[in-house]
């Protein structure tokens, strides 16, 4: 996934979505979705981290009304970059930042390919299913009567 490095305390604002315009120097043609993570410079937590993904949609010269959500004042050259649809990491992994866009691989769920923790193997929803499923292989199916099994069971 395509990345960006994003100074403190601007890259938390952006993961809280207070900050909705990135502003830059430069310019790209791509579009899509950007992983935003926290430079390490300034130390401030979480620094160096994955924080969330937004989808950059358009690039525009910075005008004085791009203040507010870019939450800085207009510079010479600057573009405003504008960011939507947040989605937060379920949890910050630590990441080397480099200049410009660079690459990112995320982890990801080895059955359903959601977004993960970073070292699990597979997400919350499918471990449960995947328990759920041997529990049935040992159990077989639930019968009427059986008090252990899931509550709200329609026997009927």
């Amino acid at each position: 996934m395509k990345a960006l490095s994003v100074k403190q305390p601007w890259a938390n604002m952006i993961a809280m979505g207070k900050k909705t315009i990135e502003t830059r120097t430069w310019q790209t043609s791509y579009r899509g979705p950007l992983l935003i993570c926290s430079s390490k410079v300034p130390l401030i937590e979480p620094a160096g981290k994955a924080l969330c993904i937004v989808e950059l949609y358009a690039i525009a010269p910075m005008l004085p009304e791009h203040e507010k959500a870019a939450c800085c004042e207009i510079y010479d050259g600057a573009y405003s970059w504008f960011l939507q649809g947040l989605l937060l990491l379920p949890e910050p992994f630590e990441v080397r930042g480099m200049p410009g866009l660079f690459e990112v691989e995320l982890p990801q769920c080895g059955m359903c390919g959601d977004l993960i923790p970073k070292g699990a193997y597979v997400c919350d929803k499918c471990q449960n299913e995947e328990i759920m499923r041997q529990e049935m292989e040992r159990r077989g199916p639930p019968q009427k009567g059986d008090d252990d099994w899931e509550a709200g069971c329609d026997w009927s």
